[in-house]
């Protein structure tokens, strides 16, 4: 197998491999096109905040194309962390006498050319003059950038491109980094073509987690959500009561949540830790009571007064019954009068029968 191919191999082996590794940036890159008839040189980088790769001359700048799909960046490592590429830059200078098939030598001789005059016909166009950044450790790609470089202009002998390829994670250290052509990670026409990569920004920071705890608690259980928002896996601790719980949540919003039963008139205290910080991220210490005291109606005792009859004379002691009160009389007096009357009538009945007595014994 050619160097090419085992090449080719690896790197089909190591993305594979590297899937778990990537994460979002740019689907596709925003980058400014130029080209020119007069002979003209690739850009000069923009301002850089972290580290500057430049080709050093017109004999050191390295090519791509599908006959050299890779160039190792010299010296070049990465420490794991985050990567932004925030500027890759392309160029491309085309002859008249170029052909598909040029050989080695004169792969660089249209950088000499610059400042001379130069009469071309429209180049012939190439279609895949794409490049990206890989991060290797040993034979596994750690990440690659999601964004590539366009296709430059083919309507100019003269043509570059100033590109964005944004973001990715690293959780290893990269022993190199590479500039890769579009043939090694993309299907193409098999045509030959070539461009120049001529610089490369790139920004590193480390990796770091962004933890929070929110929290949920009823009578029976305890529901605590763990959220990281950061670049980094985080590792937490979850204590409950003296009993520990670990946990790795993944970045950029990955959450777990841990279910926490209770007991009713218990006391249950809950620690969440990060163990990359040893921060305390979230604590409580709380007494369960959801059981409420059963409600008691109390009935208010009436005191009656029983009535006593008291005899008129009890062993020669006269007793005063207590006296009634007299109410008013609201109906007929009818039935009073008929006694009054019948009594006068008893009585005078009485009176007539004794005096017949009387004369009867005279």
């Amino acid at each position: 197998m050619t160097p090419n191919r085992r090449a080719r191999v690896a790197g089909i082996v190591a993305t594979i491999a590297a899937v778990p590794f990537l994460f979002p940036s740019a689907a596709s890159a925003t980058a400014t096109l130029g080209q020119s008839h007069d002979p003209v040189g690739p850009p000069a980088p923009g301002a850089c905040a972290g580290y500057l790769w430049t080709a050093a001359d017109a004999k050191a700048t390295p090519v791509l194309s599908k006959s050299h799909p890779r160039y190792v960046i010299p010296g070049l490592t990465k420490p794991a962390g985050t990567i932004n590429v925030s500027e890759a830059i392309t160029w491309d200078a085309r002859l008249p006498h170029e052909k598909d098939d040029e050989d080695d030598n004169d792969e660089v001789v249209v950088l000499n050319v610059i400042g001379d005059a130069l009469q071309a016909p429209k180049p012939k166009a190439e279609k895949y003059e794409k490049m990206r950044v890989e991060y290797w450790k040993g034979d596994t790609m750690l990440a690659a950038t999601a964004a590539f470089t366009p296709d430059l202009l083919d309507d100019e002998p003269f043509a570059w491109a100033i590109t964005p390829l944004g973001r990715v994670d690293i959780f290893e250290e990269a022993d190199r980094v590479e500039l890769v052509h579009a043939s090694e990670w993309m299907k193409t026409d098999d045509a030959e073509n070539r461009f120049y990569p001529t610089s490369v920004c790139f920004n590193w920071s480390p990796l770091y987690t962004e933890s929070s705890v929110s929290a949920n608690i009823s009578c029976d259980k305890a529901v605590l959500t763990m959220t990281n928002n950061g670049t980094a896996k985080a590792h937490l601790r979850v204590s409950v009561n003296g009993a520990a719980f670990d946990y790795l949540v993944s970045s950029y919003g990955g959450s777990i949540d841990k279910t926490i039963g209770l007991t009713e008139d218990q006391w249950t205290e809950v620690i969440v830790t990060d163990l990359d910080t040893s921060q305390v991220l979230w604590s409580k210490k709380w007494f369960t009571d959801c059981v409420m005291a059963p409600t008691t109606t109390v009935t208010q005792k009436v005191e009656i007064t029983p009535t006593t009859t008291m005899p008129a004379e009890v062993l020669g002691i006269t007793v005063t019954a207590p006296t009634k009160d007299v109410l008013a009389f609201t109906g007929s007096h009818t039935a009073t009068n008929a006694g009054i009357g019948a009594t006068l009538l008893a009585f005078g009945l009485g009176l007539v029968s004794l005096g017949r007595r009387r004369k009867i014994a005279d």
